[in-house]
């Protein structure tokens, strides 16, 4: 009998060794969203990481219907416009930002902690109507009274950066039930005049080495024609032969009218002439100076 009892004991503690935690009720049993608010439930080791997770699961159901909302009101933006945004939402909704949320209930149930959140429609609309008319004035002050071609061109790529921000918001907004046909309108022009702003803006080039690599990089950016505003590549190249390599070192110097210069080094080498040596370095400056000209527009 006494063996019977503590075989019993080993038992139930070995049970209990594997047995979870159950969460709370009102974890499980989440109340539904409303016209007044969105819930969910999260849990975690600390109640920052529970909170996380209750507002991701509130983002990824807000994301859904924002899909949905944007598919039936494609017609809102042209195809590319539509496109372009569905695949911003896709990927950035779950970074929202809920300013305006509310732990309800919260609690520790060994090392796990459980909450219930609940975010409020209506704050969240004010958010982001403060956030597309914050945007819109930085949009407007972007593409007003620019003093040179260059940053005619930064200022239009960082207008359209912030244009496709906007434009998530704003169907964000609209899915919450909001009229958002102002912002669309104010939106669509801002967006013609930066796209008015990188074809009429026009550069020519004056360029020493590399010619053709230089003028397929920059004419990826910059509208090239002849007799405009000037960009003047001067390329140096030095030669040398060190253990048994052949090697060429090239610096080129890329200025915008006196406006703004950068500098751009690159090399290539071969083991078998200054031939293949010239076209590794032809290689490795189209990708730096690819990679430098994003960066000087805010393209990275």
């Amino acid at each position: 009998m006494k063996k019977f009892i503590i075989t019993l004991f080993v038992i139930i503690n070995f049970i209990g060794c594997f047995s979870k935690p159950q969460p709370p009720e009102w974890a499980v049993n989440i109340p539904a969203d409303n016209n007044l608010y969105f819930y969910a439930s999260g849990q975690g080791f600390t109640k920052e990481g529970a909170v996380k997770q209750a507002l991701n699961d509130i983002a990824s159901r807000l994301n859904v219907s924002i899909s949905s909302n944007l598919l039936i009101n494609k017609g809102i933006f042209k195809d590319e416009a539509y496109n372009e945004v569905n695949q911003q939402i896709n990927t950035k909704v779950s970074n929202i930002q809920f300013n305006n949320y509310k732990v309800i209930k919260s609690k520790q149930i060994d090392n796990q902690v459980y909450v219930l959140v609940q975010v409020d429609k209506n704050k969240l609309k004010e958010q982001l109507r403060a956030d597309i008319k914050l945007n819109l004035t930085k949009i407007k002050d972007l593409l007003t009274n620019i003093p040179s071609p260059l940053q005619k061109i930064q200022n239009s790529y960082a207008a359209i950066k912030l244009i496709k921000q906007t434009k998530r918001k704003i169907i964000m907004l609209q899915t919450l039930g909001a009229d958002t046909h102002n912002y669309i309108d104010e939106l669509t022009k801002l967006a013609q005049k930066a796209n008015h702003y990188l074809k009429t803006t026009k550069f020519s080039l004056k360029v020493n080495a590399f010619k053709h690599i230089t003028m397929d990089v920059m004419s990826k950016y910059f509208n090239i024609a002849p007799k405009s505003n000037l960009i003047k590549v001067n390329i140096s190249l030095k030669k040398s032969f060190i253990l048994r390599q052949y090697l060429v070192v090239g610096k080129a110097t890329i200025s915008f009218q006196g406006h703004q210069t950068i500098t751009v080094r690159f090399r290539g080498s071969s083991y078998t002439s200054y031939q293949n040596a010239m076209f590794e370095a032809g290689q490795d400056f189209k990708q730096k100076l690819d990679s430098t000209i994003k960066k000087l527009l805010g393209l990275e």
